[in-house]
């Protein structure tokens, strides 16, 4: 597996461990004992720490050998129900495997009993090809507890207080068994902690939120399984049902042109991902601005270490194929399914710009026009009812004024324009005094659209 790499996904185990690791194969572990002087009667735990430094899933086998017989040299004096256990790792995981032992009230005292766990690491890369290494075999990046959640950063917090053996039994002959001493001591009453043995995750990629690093991952799903069906003739339809659905979910349903209007601005989006493609209308790149994908798609720019800003959608797009790697063979339909709300984040924020562009008007700053989209998107989850105002502004208006550039084939212009100019009149049961404001700026758009293609209606 190559040594080198533009990934070098965060060491937490070397932040639990002070940078102490035992490599084996594509995997790096550490063991622990809690605690690691035990009374004689009471239980403890066996903790080996797991991180996969490869992309690909892996399941780790962890068996613990346990001593057979105690300092008085007396059988079954250490027991456990948990000998073996099998672990599912995701691409980058990390986490540690509890393992407990229960010690007999006569066990005898002493301080050289060891128990050994042995590794064995399989790689099931479903692809094919050598899996490639996300983190260096003497560490990985600085881990940013920021990124952890809260549980799983107490949990960090508390393994740096134990002692870890991570150098292997017998490590002439090729062993990938980890041994760790620990002492007997004689026992007290108190209460009795049942420990339960299992695997607890501690971090995933998708806790990662560095999309550098994700785009470097699947920087090849993207570019040959992903941006190639990013055109319209497939995009269209799908977003013009999925927004006709979500928007009578919400209470609001649309009218044929209205949905369009939405659907042509969500397409219009994803094409800007790849902008120097003429089969998806010759956007040129300066057009597309942060929403194009390609110059973020370069070794030289993902090697750079400093983060980056891409589309929502496509953030979002990055985790969901590392939680399901099969999203990548069906791109549209899983953003047009799941991924609906960050894609129209995108399109409500670039709405706003370009309808203040066209209009002159100012419809709030940054930090208004997020909470203005966190607002449209919760609503059409179900956090109240859609209005007219939330529709047209700026998602409709938006669509207005980029129609003409996702002209669908066999769509004929002179229709889209004689639809347009009538729209607002299904709507004028709705009008008042608060959103008379949005019929107006409507109107404008609307006739500006008219005379751009000279429109005489008659």
């Amino acid at each position: 597996m190559p040594e080198s790499s533009t990934l070098n996904y965060p060491d937490v185990l070397g932040y639990v461990t002070k940078g102490a690791r035992f490599n084996t194969g594509i995997i790096q572990a550490a063991l622990a004992l809690r605690p690691r002087v035990v009374r004689s009667g009471r239980p403890f735990e066996v903790i080996l720490i797991v991180q996969n430094a490869s992309d690909v899933d892996v399941d780790v086998t962890a068996t613990m050998n346990i001593p057979e017989v105690d300092a008085a040299k007396k059988k079954g004096r250490f027991v456990t129900k948990a000998g073996r256990l099998v672990v599912g790792l995701k691409p980058a995981e990390v986490g540690y495997v509890v393992l407990p032992v229960s010690t007999m009230p006569d066990t005898a005292v002493s301080a050289d009993y060891k128990i050994g766990v042995d590794i064995k690491a399989q790689p099931l890369n479903k692809g094919g090809g050598k899996p490639q290494r996300v983190r260096l075999p003497d560490g990985g990046g600085k881990l940013d507890l920021a990124t952890l959640n809260p549980d799983a950063a107490q949990k960090v917090e508390e393994l740096k207080n134990l002692l870890y053996t991570t150098e292997a039994k017998g490590r002439l002959m090729g062993s990938s068994t980890l041994e760790a001493p620990f002492s007997v001591m004689t026992g007290k009453l108190g209460e009795i902690v049942d420990f339960k043995p299992g695997w607890i995750s501690l971090w995933t990629v998708t806790d990662y939120e560095d999309d550098r690093a994700l785009l470097s991952r699947y920087l090849d799903v993207m570019q040959n399984n992903v941006l190639p069906k990013l055109k319209r003739v497939q995009l269209f339809q799908p977003l013009l049902e999925a927004t006709e659905k979500r928007f009578a979910k919400a209470g609001y349903p649309l009218n044929p042109i209205e949905a369009m209007f939405i659907a042509k601005l969500l397409t219009l989006i994803l094409e800007y991902a790849t902008p120097s493609d003429q089969t998806s209308g010759a956007h040129s790149g300066l057009t597309a601005g942060e929403f194009n994908l390609v110059p973020l798609l370069d070794s030289s720019r993902l090697a750079d270490p400093r983060p980056m800003v891409i589309p929502h959608w496509t953030s979002a797009f990055l985790r969901l194929v590392a939680h399901e790697p099969r999203a990548a063979e069906h791109p549209v339909e899983s953003i047009a399914r799941l991924l609906y709300p960050d894609l129209l984040r995108d399109a409500v924020l670039y709405a706003f710009k370009i309808v203040e562009q066209n209009t002159g008007e100012e419809l709030g700053d940054a930090q208004e026009m997020k909470e203005y989209a966190d607002n449209v998107i919760n609503i059409l989850n179900g956090a109240g009812t859609m209005d007219f105002t939330h529709t047209f502004v700026p998602l409709v208006l938006g669509g207005l004024i980029v129609f003409d550039s996702v002209i669908m084939p066999g769509e004929k212009l002179d229709n889209l324009v004689d639809d347009t100019n009538h729209m607002l009149e299904s709507r004028e049961s709705e009008r008042n005094d608060e959103n008379e404001p949005v019929f107006t700026l409507t109107h404008r758009l609307v006739g500006r659209a008219m005379a751009k293609y000279g429109y005489r209606e008659g």
